[in-house]
């Protein structure tokens, strides 16, 4: 789960520890550490590691998926025309498709121009296509039908995300410097990086949040469903 982090219970704001397990009864979380701090009301906002708290709490998983999605940068095919693609001369741009067999679920490309002192290159990546991630850590619930989810590679899935380079991703970025940025070296990304995307499997794909079904009063509220683009909504 996480392993840096800070949490607020009550009057403590506890760092770098892990909250392993809740209580809904006797309204407790309990961290790596040992540590058991009572509460009043909870939000759980654990990301992706969301199921494997609430696997270890005894209380029934959220709907959601977590992908490994990847990021990469392009550079200029001239060095001299790296201001042309900077946050200054070049606008954000955002591509947006339906997705086949989902129409009602957009995929699409993000580009981010070049910062000024930067590393030099362009930000582009697929919106969430990775493949799906299922282990200890990422528990998919019952519910959710492999096959039947809005991912390219929906029958594929992985234990972690991986270090290395994920062609697939790359090709489709590849394609899209070199049909709409042409001064940009589209043959490769000249640096990459991987992360963790959720997916809401709710019938509308919405985020999920709100009070958990086995918690008694409402006590215990979840938002999940969103790492990766939630922030564009805060």
């Amino acid at each position: 789960m996480h392993h840096y982090h800070r949490t607020a219970v009550g009057d403590d704001n506890i760092a770098e520890d892990e909250a392993v397990s809740v209580d809904v009864h006797n309204r407790t979380v309990t961290f790596a550490s040992g540590k058991i701090v009572k509460y009043g009301s909870l939000i759980l906002a654990c990301g992706s590691w969301t199921n494997q708290l609430l696997h270890n709490s005894y209380l029934g998983l959220m709907n959601y998926i977590t992908t490994a999605e990847q990021f990469t940068y392009y550079e200029p095919k001239k060095a001299e025309d790296l201001p042309l693609h900077e946050t200054s001369e070049m606008p954000i741009i955002i591509t947006l498709h339906n997705r086949p067999h989902f129409p009602d679920m957009e995929l699409g490309i993000y580009c981010l121009p070049a910062l000024r002192g930067g590393i030099g290159a362009v930000k582009v990546g697929q919106h969430q296509d990775g493949q799906i991630i299922r282990s200890l850590q990422h528990i998919l619930p019952f519910k959710v039908q492999l096959p039947k989810l809005p991912v390219s590679r929906s029958s594929e899935t992985i234990k972690e995300v991986p270090v290395e380079k994920d062609p697939y991703l790359e090709s489709a970025t590849n394609g899209f410097i070199q049909q709409y940025l042409p001064g940009l070296d589209g043959t490769h990304a000249c640096s990459y990086g991987r992360c963790l995307y959720q997916l809401s499997c709710m019938k509308d794909y919405d985020f999920i949040i709100g009070a958990h079904w086995d918690a008694p009063d409402g006590r215990v509220q979840v938002a999940t469903g969103f790492s990766g683009e939630g922030f564009k909504f805060a």
